[in-house]
Parts: C-alpha cells; sequence; structure tokens
C-alpha cells in the first residue's frame, strides 16, 4: 500500500475516531445531565422523606395522645356505666319505696276518710244525744248566784221567788229541785240550782215573769248579806252552755246589746232596732262582727 492510501485510510480512521470521540462527549454529557437530574431529584426526595418521617413522627405523637385521650375515656365509660349502674339500683329502690309509700298514702287516705266519716257519724250522734238532753230539760230553770246556807229550804225559796216576780208557783208545780255540783272543784260561788217543773208552758211563764221584773237581788228575797243579783235561764246542756258563754263573751268585745236564750236557742241582736239571729253552732259565732262600738251593756230584751 502507497503512502498516499496509508494517509488516506490514516486520515479516515481519525475522522472516525473523532467522530466516535464526539458521540462519546455528547454520550457523556447526556449522561452527566440525566445524573445531575437524578442527583437533584434524589435530594428533593431525601427532602421529602424528612418531612415525612417528621409527619410520621408528629402522627405517632398524635396517636400516643390519642391513646392516652381514649384510654382516659374507656376509664371515664367504665366509670360511668357504674355510675349508671348506681343510678339504675337507686332508681329502682326510688321506685320500689314511692310505690311503698303512695301505697301507705292510698291507705292513710282511707284511713282518713274513714276518719272523717266516723267523725260525722260521731258528731251526728253527739248532736243527736245532746238535743235529746236538751229536750229533757225542757221543763227546766237554772238558777245561779243564790247564796247557799246550811239546811236551806230550796222549795220555799222558789216559792219565794215566785211571788217576787209576780208568777204563782205552788209545792206541786216542782217535780224536782237540788243544787247541782260545780264543773271545777276548786269554784267559789253557790252551786248552781235546777228546778223541774211539771210542764214547759209553767217553765217558760216562771221565765217570762223573772224577765218582765228585771234584776232581782237576795235582799228581796229575805236573805241576809249584802245584796246579790240572781239569774234564771233555761238549763242548758253543758255543751250549749259552753257556746252561750262564748257567744256571749263575744258579743260583749264587739259591743252587742242583748243575748238570750229562748226554747233552748241561742239569740243574739246588737240593738233594740238591729235584726235578731239564732247561734246553733260554733261555726254560727263568726256571724257577731264588730258593728256599733258603742260599747252597751249587754242584756237580755
Amino acid at each position: 500500500m502507497s503512502d498516499s492510501e496509508l494517509q488516506d485510510s490514516f486520515n479516515l480512521l481519525a475522522a472516525d475516531l473523532k467522530t466516535w470521540k464526539n458521540d462519546l462527549d455528547c454520550n457523556f454529557n447526556k449522561l452527566n445531565e440525566r445524573f445531575t437530574i437524578m442527583h437533584t431529584e434524589i435530594s428533593d426526595i431525601k427532602s421529602s422523606m424528612s418531612e415525612i418521617k417528621k409527619d410520621i413522627s408528629a402522627i405517632k405523637i398524635e396517636q400516643e395522645n390519642m391513646d392516652k385521650r381514649l384510654s382516659k375515656v374507656e376509664n371515664y365509660q367504665s366509670l360511668h356505666s357504674e355510675n349508671i349502674s348506681d343510678v339504675k339500683v337507686t332508681c329502682e329502690f326510688l321506685s320500689q319505696q314511692h310505690i311503698t309509700l303512695s301505697t301507705r298514702v292510698s291507705d292513710i287516705e282511707h284511713d282518713v276518710k274513714a276518719c272523717d266519716q266516723n267523725y260525722i257519724l260521731i258528731s251526728s250522734l253527739e248532736n243527736k244525744i245532746d238535743t235529746l238532753e236538751q229536750h229533757a230539760r225542757q221543763c227546766n230553770v237554772e238558777i245561779t248566784n243564790l247564796p247557799e246556807r246550811r239546811n236551806e229550804n230550796l222549795i220555799s225559796l222558789i216559792l219565794n221567788i215566785g211571788k217576787v216576780i209576780k208568777c204563782s208557783v205552788t209545792q206541786s208545780d216542782i217535780i224536782a229541785i237540788h243544787r247541782v255540783p260545780h264543773a271545777h272543784p276548786g269554784c267559789t260561788r253557790p252551786k248552781n240550782i235546777v228546778i223541774k217543773f211539771i210542764s214547759r208552758i209553767l217553765r217558760d211563764n216562771f221565765l217570762s215573769s223573772f224577765r218582765l221584773a228585771k234584776n232581782i237581788t237576795t235582799a228581796q228575797l229575805d236573805i241576809q248579806g249584802s245584796p246579790q243579783s240572781i239569774f234564771i235561764n233555761e238549763h242548758l246542756t253543758l255543751k250549749n252552755k259552753m257556746l252561750f258563754r262564748e257567744c256571749r263573751e263575744t258579743a260583749k268585745r264587739h259591743g252587742y246589746k242583748y243575748v238570750w236564750v229562748r226554747h233552748a236557742t241561742i239569740l243574739v241582736r246588737e240593738s233594740d232596732t238591729s235584726p235578731i239571729f239564732a247561734i246553733k253552732s260554733q261555726n254560727d259565732i263568726s256571724r257577731i262582727k264588730p258593728r256599733n262600738q258603742s260599747g252597751a251593756r249587754m242584756s237580755q230584751p
């Protein structure tokens, strides 16, 4: 091979080597660029992984806190469940107690109703007995404040009173006469005298004559000692006496002029021109209301 040919071959080879080198340089540059990009991407990935690790760490901390909270909630729920159980037991107990109390209240109400009925019945029977007792006294009068004397003759005293009040009374008109013991043993006033006449008409005439005579004293009956007023009224039962006494006290306090008894009925009148009304029970006393405060002396019309 000639030098010329050899030179051409060498040139050709040099050209090929240059081309191959250029290709290698180009490929290396591309690889270098890719490596740089990958390095950047790896750095970004590392940074992201660091952030992810931080987030995971925060999530773990939050998870631990959540676990603690959940544990507290579970403990509270457990305690709350126990409290609810206790409340249920208490409610059941209270419910049973309520049933028991309701039963007892019902029984008490039944007993109270029975007592009320018995009280009404007893009151009715007492009123009937008192009415019968008062009816048995319809021929009686009761004399108060008449001095006691040893060996006194009560019939003579009554006959003498009949003369003073101008009411003819004979011994045969009197069925019974006696002094009655005091309700209170310590009382120093004279014992009252109860007289039973043979008829209610005679009793009423005796009372009317006494009321017309007005203010009979012991001096008019020739009884020694300082003169004292005597009082003659219908013979009332203890219940009616108590009602009459309270009625007189109330009427006096409110300035009523008249309070008296007629046919075992208590009558009240404020003044000479006022209407008359009857007091038949404790509730009727409330009808005596303060009207005229003149303080007139209470008496019988």
